[in-house]
């Protein structure tokens, strides 16, 4: 059963600042059993949003594992006139070419989400470079396109 809780301009307000301030103060992450301070200044974070003028947002998906809705979620978006970008894993790729070139020749960006889907902090430097690399070749070989995002 899923609850939604309606929340008046004020309460979100309030909301938004207690959480920017709980950020400005550091945040901490539960790793391998401990508690852990993160801050951005210790760690380089991924870009989750970028300032713009124009009310436009994102849409993404990630392909990591079947394709039986590949055809219908295409034909949707074709419908709705949207653009999105697909995240895809090497292996994906490998087990579907065929909707990766449906992806790309329906205008859509295919990118990239890692060869096997590791978890990437766990990879030396060298490892991690493989994983974008191999999964750069594997998109771009039936793209004809070059991704530029992981």
């Amino acid at each position: 059963m899923c609850y939604f809780k309606v929340v008046s301009g004020r309460k979100m307000v309030a909301a938004l600042l207690i959480g920017m301030a709980v950020c400005a103060a550091g945040c901490l992450v539960f790793r391998a059993g401990n508690w852990v301070s993160v801050s951005a200044a210790q760690k380089k974070l991924p870009i989750y949003s970028v300032e713009r003028k124009d009310k436009v947002c994102a849409l993404t998906f990630d392909a990591a594992w079947g394709n039986e809705d590949t055809q219908q979620l295409i034909d949707i978006l074709k419908t709705e006139n949207i653009q999105a970008t697909f995240f895809v894993v090497g292996a994906w790729v490998d087990k579907y070419p065929e909707s990766v070139k449906a992806l790309s020749d329906a205008g859509h960006e295919v990118m990239n989400h890692s060869a096997t889907h590791p978890h990437m902090p766990d990879l030396s430097t060298e490892q991690m470079t493989e994983e974008v690399q191999s999964c750069n070749e594997k998109i771009k070989a039936i793209t004809g396109v070059q991704p530029t995002l992981f």
